[in-house]
């Protein structure tokens, strides 16, 4: 087993331990220099794991391997997924679709929308990624990789057609909640097991920093429950009351943990998690490192979507389209384009992975895509849209030259709670200015009066969205049924209370 010193050092001097700052780049000035020298594609995604939180974003967690990692490649500083909840935003990152496309956009507890007469006993099923849409899987597939992955999140059973181009798909892990290291363990031997010489794209999917957080040590119950609460807000009794069931311990316990919730203790338990994640991937990477076609071996690390952590009086993903649910992070390792090293300013979405793959390996992809390449002169800053929360898929949300418009045609999304931070929710839309509102908290559509140049905006960018994500074909929804052990394991991962 590996240490996590151990591994730490492998990756240090792997990567390298670069004392400058990475360059700024922006659109446009990342310039593949030699299409198709890279041969292989790892593809790790971290489940729930906000931006803002890793070391290297300037977070308070301890990321060792990501911050290492970040020091030698690209850091892509804007960075969103098209959807705030797992199964959209997987299906978003394989297909370049929007979720209104490919709709894979429905929780179980919205299952009946699929019956076409009433049931007499309730079913639980959920909407699957069809077999008529092709993925980055199916693609490489195509183009003669070996094509494996090990994901360990239950909307991830194959199943669900997440399977679909892979020749080996190891959902196994959803079952009984592996933590990261052992999901690593797996992939390090499909890869050494792989003939020499072989191409291959491998997708590994952890979930560690999802709910319930930790684990905590008695010192952490300690240090977050008396650390300063991080805003004047108190927290609401229901959030008092669910802060404690989303703790876990690294010691066993048979009895209710006494702690005193509060925010700092939630974010200390999230940031373990973020911790184990970082823990689990340094094996991983340095086994990459070592692989004889490293030198050609293109490394993304990304999230599928962030987590609200009661900011604004609620907790959880899919529950709103604000940056705590959106914002991801993205780092690349990518031979053969140059710069090696920066920070890229220019905004991007999971939807553009595909593309950018497809551009980067000179494979042949769909020509039906709506994410496009961030690799080349061609690449320009556009906006950024994120569809849907569990139950109400209408609402979107549009980034776009420093605004950000979110929709709420359906009201405030059913999960969330009374803004106790900055007033109650909209039900219909809400303006933000990001120069002197970064955090997107002044709706400069809540007064009485918005300005005429407001709602001007408001206009144009309802009207932009429309013309970039156009209404979908007609089709019928395909769904597989919940077994009661896959039931299970997502009412213990908190879809249902």
């Amino acid at each position: 087993m590996w240490s996590r010193d151990l591994t730490t050092l492998l990756l240090l001097l792997s990567f390298g331990c670069a004392a400058r700052e990475p360059d700024e780049v922006q659109c446009g000035e990342l310039s593949l220099t030699s299409a198709g020298e890279a041969k292989n594609l790892a593809l790790v995604v971290s489940d729930t794991l906000r931006r803002d939180r890793i070391g290297s974003y300037g977070g308070p967690a301890d990321t060792p391997t990501l911050n290492a990692f970040a020091r030698d490649h690209l850091v892509f500083e804007r960075a969103f997924t098209q959807a705030p909840w797992t199964k959209p935003a997987i299906a978003t990152l394989f297909t370049s679709l929007y979720p209104s496309q490919h709709q894979v956009t429905s929780h179980t507890d919205a299952a009946q929308r699929f019956a076409h007469q009433p049931l007499k006993q309730p079913v639980r099923v959920t909407d699957v990624l069809g077999e008529e849409f092709t993925t980055l899987a199916e693609v490489l597939d195509g183009a003669g990789y070996r094509t494996a992955a090990f994901v360990s999140n239950p909307w991830l059973d194959q199943r669900f057609g997440f399977g679909q181009g892979f020749d080996h798909y190891d959902d196994s892990f959803a079952r009984w909640g592996a933590p990261g290291r052992t999901v690593s363990e797996s992939a390090i031997d499909w890869l050494a097991a792989l003939a020499p010489g072989a191409r291959f794209f491998l997708y590994v999917h952890y979930i560690d920093v999802h709910a319930p957080y930790g684990p905590l040590t008695p010192a952490d119950l300690l240090d977050g429950s008396e650390a300063p609460q991080v805003d004047p807000h108190s927290l609401s009794e229901a959030a008092r009351r669910r802060i404690p069931e989303l703790l876990r311990w690294s010691f066993a316990v048979d009895f209710p943990v006494d702690v005193v919730p509060s925010r700092p203790l939630l974010e200390l338990a999230y940031d373990r998690g973020v911790e184990e994640f970082d823990s689990a991937l340094a094996p991983l990477l340095a086994s990459l490192a070592l692989h004889p076609d490293y030198p050609r071996t293109a490394v993304i690390v990304t999230s599928d979507h962030g987590e609200s952590l009661f900011e604004r009086g609620f907790q959880g993903h899919g529950t709103s389209l604000f940056l705590e649910e959106v914002a991801v992070p993205f780092l690349a390792r990518l031979p053969g384009v140059s710069p090696q090293r920066s920070r890229v300013l220019c905004p991007i979405g999971l939807v553009d992975l595909l593309p950018a793959v497809c551009e980067y390996l000179a494979v042949d992809c769909p020509s039906r895509l709506f994410g496009v390449s961030f690799l080349g002169p061609d690449a320009q800053e556009r906006p950024i849209i994120s569809e849907g929360v569990h139950g109400q898929p209408r609402h979107r949300a549009i980034r776009s030259e420093g605004f950000t418009l979110i929709l709420e045609p359906d009201g405030p999304p059913l999960q969330s709670l009374p803004d106790v931070s900055s007033g109650p929710r909209q039900s219909l839309g809400a303006l933000y200015r990001r120069g002197d509102d970064p955090g997107e908290r002044r709706n400069l559509f809540a007064g009485a009066r918005p300005s005429r140049e407001d709602l001007a905006r408001g206009r144009s960018m309802i009207r932009r969205m429309r013309e970039l994500v156009p209404p979908p074909d007609p089709r019928e929804p395909q769904i597989a049924p919940l077994d009661r052990d896959l039931r299970d394991q997502l009412k213990e991962m908190g879809y249902w209370r």
